[in-house]
């Protein structure tokens, strides 16, 4: 476990300094040094993401992983805005629309903490959804159907929100 929480920590510090290829690395070694599934999921999402910014095709599966590894509907919400992403660039809109649609249903199922990290999370899954069913014909009915809920959420004092409002007023000044 002190292996593992040095090479994130290395990983953290690369990453901040811009070196994502050192940071991969890192993680791919942490990983390879725990069995620990809560461990591993937090592994597999830093891997994945950092593997995103390099364009590493593996970065798709290790967020697969991660998803996999947990049943905590705000750690799933937070990693499915970057497989979505990873999907729709290569093409799989469906699939993206997907994730995203089930990540925003199992977060209004289920009692999640409240508190800034949750309201992000769901931001930043509403700011998916609105952007990728603005331009989908077969979901902008229901866009037009929710339109009350994302202003409420626009509303926040978060980054989130605000990244929210201005998706929002781009998609209504569009159309």
């Amino acid at each position: 476990a002190e292996v593992v929480e040095r090479l994130r920590a290395a990983a953290a510090r690369a990453v901040g300094q811009a070196a994502p290829e050192s940071a991969v690395a890192y993680l791919r070694r942490a990983l390879a040094e725990t069995a620990d599934v809560s461990l591993r999921v937090l592994l597999a999402r830093e891997l994945g993401r950092a593997e995103k910014v390099l364009g590493d095709p593996a970065a798709a599966e290790h967020l697969r992983e991660s998803l996999r590894l947990t049943s905590d509907p705000a750690m799933r919400a937070a990693v499915v805005p970057d497989l979505a992403e990873l999907l729709l660039l290569a093409g799989q809109w469906e699939a993206g629309t997907t994730l995203v649609r089930g990540a925003l249903a199992e977060l209004a199922d289920r009692d999640v903490p409240s508190g800034e990290p949750a309201t992000a999370i769901m931001t930043r899954l509403r700011s998916w959804w609105a952007g990728l069913s603005a331009y989908d014909p077969h979901l902008v009915g229901e866009l037009d159907q929710r339109l009350g809920e994302l202003y409420s959420a626009a509303r926040g004092p978060d980054v989130a929100s605000r990244r929210l409002a201005g998706l929002l007023a781009g998609v209504l000044a569009w159309r």
